[in-house]
């Protein structure tokens, strides 16, 4: 296939409160999954992750950080999906002994990961985190493998990811079983894999990664979400391939107005319960209150931005993570990505320390590698705890709403009956040929 045509890749990776609820097996097979310790790092990382999941080192952050840190390809090991997923006892027998290291991976049966997040609780923003780094893993070569002599086990691979026509992992080839586990015991079936990915290691490293949530719809053809987030196959003289590497484009020096992170920021409260509940829940000594700001958590993040809030530990905090440091502020999944992100002098105030606001204009105004925008159309204008639910009636005019203010996604769309905006009623399923139908209807391309 040629790349300077091909579509591009995507991975899609869920992170549920209830998994072993979920029905569909599109779904299950991208859901996080916990991995036997001894598979990824050894027998040791079981007493290394526990203290790393409590935060019980008790480092501040620094209250003078460098504007110039970047980002490296090594990344801070902690915090990972893969390690902070405690295995049932089932899967643990013989682990701290030793015993399990010459095991197949195929005796194991992957189980579900979940933080079991309540509302406005820590647990999103650890899920959230936990996604990040499992996106870090895919087309990172040191990614664990199926041993010498061993078939590979397809309820592990992270090309059970991949979302694009043409490049899925046939389902019944990963991980597709309903009850508590995420999987079968015994070896994997075969696949037929398409040219363009027949290993994990033909995945290249995932540039974007983009957070939505389950009452999210596309508003945006996939085409017209590459052109946003990456501008023109061939930009500023670069051709398609190189313009393609994501962060590595542009190399003459030109910063790219699409080499950024998409973060609708601010620097400070919005209400009065952001400011009771939000920034006054988190001590100075932790953070400092001109480091503290917050966002929508339907963001994008680039790779490098990625790559640098999960090395914080090791680059700023002493070991100590960043969450920990919020475990009394509500909704702090608000609060995370941007205040790390400001901590790592990403995030910035305008001239002379102005603060960014609603009075705050243009998309540069918090920091010269941040697209101040929304990615996601939302409707608050009601007032209320929650924003306006919609259901298929709605479709139509919000997508058109959502296209008009330039985002991506439009949310909140609910599957149960009821009342909803101007007593549009419905099952809010809306299916594949419709939302093409409409999409298209309004100008999608």
């Amino acid at each position: 296939m040629d790349e300077a045509t091909a579509p591009p890749l995507v991975s899609i990776i869920f992170h549920a409160k209830y998994p072993e609820r979920i029905k569909s097996p599109w779904v299950k097979q991208r859901h996080l999954i916990r991995l036997p310790l001894h598979i990824l790092n050894g027998e040791t990382e079981d007493k290394e992750r526990d203290n790393r999941d409590e935060g019980r080192d008790s480092d501040r952050v620094s209250t003078n950080p460098s504007s110039t840190m970047r980002a490296t390809s090594e990344r801070q090991r902690g915090n990972s999906a893969a390690e902070t997923m405690n295995n049932n006892d089932d899967n643990n027998s013989g682990i701290n002994g030793g015993s399990t290291n010459k095991m197949p991976m195929s005796s194991f049966a992957p189980k579900f990961h979940s933080r079991r997040p309540e509302w406005g609780s820590l647990e999103i923003t650890r899920g959230m985190i936990d996604l990040l780094d499992e996106g870090l893993r895919i087309g990172n070569t040191s990614a664990p493998v199926a041993r010498k002599g061993e078939k590979e086990d397809l309820r592990c691979a992270y090309r059970r990811y991949l979302s694009t026509p043409g490049d899925i992992l046939p389902e019944k080839s990963a991980l597709a079983s309903s009850g508590n586990g995420a999987g079968k015991d015994g070896e994997a079936k075969s696949a037929q894999y398409v040219p363009r990915i027949t290993s994990d290691r033909d995945i290249p490293p995932v540039d974007r990664f983009i957070f939505v949530s389950e009452s999210c719809l596309p508003v945006a053809t996939l085409d017209e979400v590459e052109l946003a987030l990456f501008g023109p196959r061939k930009t500023i003289g670069n051709d398609a391939s190189e313009n393609h590497k994501g962060d590595e484009c542009n190399k003459k020096g030109v910063q790219s107005l699409y080499n950024k992170s998409w973060i609708n920021a601010r620097s400070t409260p919005n209400n009065g319960y952001s400011r009771q509940m939000q920034w006054d829940e988190i001590r100075p000594t932790d953070i400092p209150q001109n480091l503290i700001w917050k966002a929508d958590q339907w963001i994008v993040l680039t790779r490098s931005h990625g790559e640098a809030v999960t090395s914080m530990p090791s680059k700023y905090l002493n070991g100590r993570y960043l969450w920990t440091a919020l475990r009394n502020c509500r909704a702090s999944d608000e609060m995370y990505f941007p205040t790390a992100l400001s901590i790592l002098g990403i995030l910035q105030r305008g001239g002379n320390d102005k603060e960014v606001d609603d009075s705050s204009k243009g998309e540069s105004c918090a920091g010269k590698e941040i697209r101040r925008r929304k990615i996601t159309y939302c409707d608050w204008s009601m007032g209320a705890k929650n924003p306006v639910a919609y259901t298929l009636k709605d479709w139509k005019e919000v997508a058109e709403k959502a296209r008009n203010e330039g985002c991506l996604f439009a949310r909140k769309f609910v599957p149960q009956r009821g009342k909803m905006k101007s007593g549009s009623t419905g099952n809010g399923i809306i299916s594949a040929r419709e939302w093409v139908d409409t999409i298209v209807g309004i100008g999608g391309k």
